[in-house]
């Protein structure tokens, strides 16, 4: 089981991966959207692909032999497929202007319920046809079959070497969208320009920019690889069912498996926009570090500082 947050949290440690809400570079905003796959074998049967080896027994030969066979095959990556081709969907880019649109996000937290039926009927119309994921989308690794079969002296028939499929159906899940805007403005008697993040943390244990949706709006199909389950058929028994191995079939829900998932365990937006927008207007322009998640989530949030909670959390002040 795996999730998928797009766009990613590293990626968005950098300013220009943000949206720019106004023409002088004071408000940047971003949504996100949170993915669970759930990958299940279909119907746990093996079928076999193209053969690539063919085995004859030599005429006079009455000794026992044993065939080996070894070769590399390419097989999918099949989340990371599937993440690249939710990355490049159009409708998620659209939903996302349409969350930071709004004029601020106490609309959001209003229209919350609104919000969510709008996205699953959006998301789940887009995924009513089937489609193949494209090749330059796709992400594949090669993997080593070695097969062995030992040849009686009564063998006299030909043999044929064959890779080894099982259908697996991976049922796509919109669990949440959250969403954060950076606005650099003046408090009332400053003289300088800070970042303050919109919606503030209040309780840093149910952030409020965060929308529950919990669609399943599609399913994708692929073939696995299973290595070790190859082997040498008799030429007459093969039949070829696999013939696009590295296919990937993105289809509208084979069936509803709607189930409760909590919000993943990855860096806040509070955490993310502390690394990519520093404090001070006048910093903005200083050079970023090399982030990474783990990095992010141990960045401490000024949001909740003095909060109800804050000592338990991170200890007495330096």
């Amino acid at each position: 089981m795996t999730h998928i947050s797009i766009p990613v949290a590293v990626s968005l440690t950098h300013e220009n991966n943000w949206h720019k809400l106004d023409s002088g570079k004071t408000i940047f905003g971003i949504a996100r959207f949170h993915f669970y796959l759930e990958d299940l074998a279909q119907d746990g049967k093996i079928v076999y692909g193209e053969p690539f080896g063919v085995y004859t027994k030599p005429k006079g030969v009455k000794i026992k032999r044993t065939e080996s066979e070894t070769t590399t095959l390419e097989k999918i990556v099949s989340h990371k497929s599937i993440e690249n081709y939710l990355t490049q969907r159009e409708e998620l880019k659209e939903l996302a202007e349409e969350v930071l649109a709004k004029s601020t996000f106490m609309d959001v937290f209003k229209f919350g319920g609104s919000i969510r039926e709008k996205v699953s009927k959006k998301i789940g119309t887009s995924f009513s046809l089937g489609e193949e994921v494209s090749s330059s989308l796709k992400s594949t690794t090669t993997e080593t079959v070695t097969i062995e079969n030992e040849l009686s002296p009564e063998f006299d028939d030909t043999l044929v070497t064959v890779p080894a499929y099982m259908r697996r159906e991976v049922h796509l899940h919109l669990t949440h969208i959250d969403f954060l805007r950076v606005h650099y403005r003046r408090t009332l008697f400053g003289l300088r320009k800070k970042a303050k993040n919109e919606p503030p943390v209040i309780d840093f244990q149910n952030h409020s920019n965060r929308i529950e949706i919990g669609s399943h709006f599609a399913t994708a199909l692929y073939w696995q690889l299973l290595p070790r389950s190859s082997c040498f058929l008799l030429e007459r028994d093969h039949k070829t069912v696999v013939k696009a191995p590295t296919e990937v079939v993105i289809c509208p829900p084979q069936s509803q498996r709607s189930k409760k998932i909590d919000f993943p365990k990855v860096p806040t937006l509070y955490q993310v926009s502390r690394a990519a927008f520093p404090k001070k207007w006048i910093f903005r322009k200083s050079e970023t570090s090399d982030w990474t998640e783990e990095s992010l989530m141990a960045i401490e949030l000024d949001e909740v500082r003095h909060k109800p909670g804050w000592w338990h959390r991170h200890g007495p002040e330096a």
